[in-house]
């Protein structure tokens, strides 16, 4: 029987992978776990690097309400979330 890294310990995908997780919560908050660091920030765009890819929030009053090791939480008014490789 086969087992992936994930299952065999019981970790999810995304910590063994190094994916981001992302919470959204109508167009005003996100939380993004999983990053290595903010690349670009301005009041209408930040932008947030991970390990293969990175996202680009986009809105208007955009503000990093905490951030730690590996979670970042947003709020504004998000417009646009976006994946680039």
């Amino acid at each position: 029987m086969r087992f992936s890294v994930s299952e065999f310990f019981h970790l999810p995908q995304e910590l063994v992978l190094d994916d981001f997780v992302l919470h959204i919560l109508g167009n005003h908050h996100v939380i993004v776990e999983n990053y290595k660091c903010i690349q670009r920030f301005s009041c209408d765009c930040i932008i947030i690097k991970g390990k293969k890819q990175k996202i680009g929030i986009r809105g208007t009053n955009l503000r990093i309400c905490s951030f730690g090791e590996n979670e970042i939480e947003l709020t504004g008014n998000i417009s646009d979330v976006t994946w680039k490789n």
